[in-house]
């Protein structure tokens, strides 16, 4: 969980409270978050950060962080401890600049002279995140309304909600690693004054490959199997949900077939990518009604 924030709110003073914080999840889903301190190596406090957007921009596979100050604090002004403390670890980081000094009022009454005090341009800043050895998919997913017959959604997709299930051996075995779905949802204007990246990375952690799942805004389920690490996949809706009763089974593959063979003639699919979406979702559709 990553927090930046800017604030220029405290009348006499600028707040600078806030370095960027990183929380970790020490364990799966415990909700037990802590501060890692050393993750990022700017120094964000004399930074007004309003913007802040995540993707992977140098393509490795972790998700890097870009900022945009509203304005700086210059350097030659002294931070000082914030007049509040809470008891945490982030009063450590917390500090403001003064901007007003207090003097006598007529009558000796106290009162307050600006300072000379005035806000540096603010800038941009592009963190990049190293990563480590793990394994990673990244996913742009495609919307056909108005392409492909009974498609509903846009062409960034947004609304669209990826699931992603890395396949592990012996994963079913006891004491060995079990599937673990990640979800993500593709959302515009995900974050303040700004945006996160639509295309998607996953972690794979130790796993090769796995299986991806979109739910597409309107209910419509489609699912790509054999996901393998590393590979960049761009998912087209296809408007036809593989959890649907559907009359006959053949009404389901002609729906498949027409919306990929119109994508297709359209140059959005290369014919092999054709043939694999349409081999996913038949597959998806019998080991689905399979169980049932």
């Amino acid at each position: 969980m990553l927090y930046h924030g800017g604030l220029d709110a405290a009348g006499l003073s600028v707040v600078a409270d806030n370095p960027g914080i990183l929380l970790v999840n020490e364990g799966a889903c415990s909700g037990k978050l802590t501060w890692d301190q050393d993750a990022i190596s700017t120094d964000h406090l004399t930074r007004n950060v309003r913007a802040v957007a995540v993707g992977d921009v140098d393509g490795n596979g972790f998700p890097d962080i870009a900022t945009v100050s509203s304005f700086t604090t210059p350097p030659e002004l002294a931070l000082e401890p914030m007049f509040t403390q809470y008891g945490d670890a982030l009063d450590d980081s917390s500090y403001i600049v003064n901007i007003m000094s207090p003097v006598s009022g007529p009558g000796g009454e106290p009162a307050f002279v600006w300072n000379g005090y005035e806000n540096g341009l603010g800038d941009f800043k592009l963190e990049l995140n190293s990563g480590n050895q793990n394994h990673h998919i990244t996913i742009d997913v495609q919307g056909n309304a108005r392409l492909v017959e009974n498609a509903l959604v846009n062409r960034d997709g947004i609304g669209a909600q990826i699931s992603f299930t890395p396949r592990h051996k012996h994963h079913h075995s006891k004491g060995k690693r079990q599937r673990v779905t990640s979800l993500q949802a593709v959302v515009a204007g995900s974050s303040h004054s700004s945006s996160h990246a639509l295309r998607k990375t996953f972690g794979l952690g130790s796993a090769r490959a796995g299986t991806l799942d979109i739910l597409w805004p309107g209910g419509t389920k489609n699912r790509l199997y054999n996901v393998r690490a590393g590979e960049h996949i761009t998912m087209p809706e296809i408007p036809c949900n593989y959890e649907s009763r559907w009359k006959k089974r053949r009404d389901y593959k002609s729906c498949v077939s027409t919306a990929l063979n119109t994508l297709y003639r359209m140059g959005h699919l290369d014919r092999k990518v054709k043939v694999r979406l349409y081999a996913s979702a038949i597959r998806a559709y019998n080991e689905y009604w399979r169980e049932r």
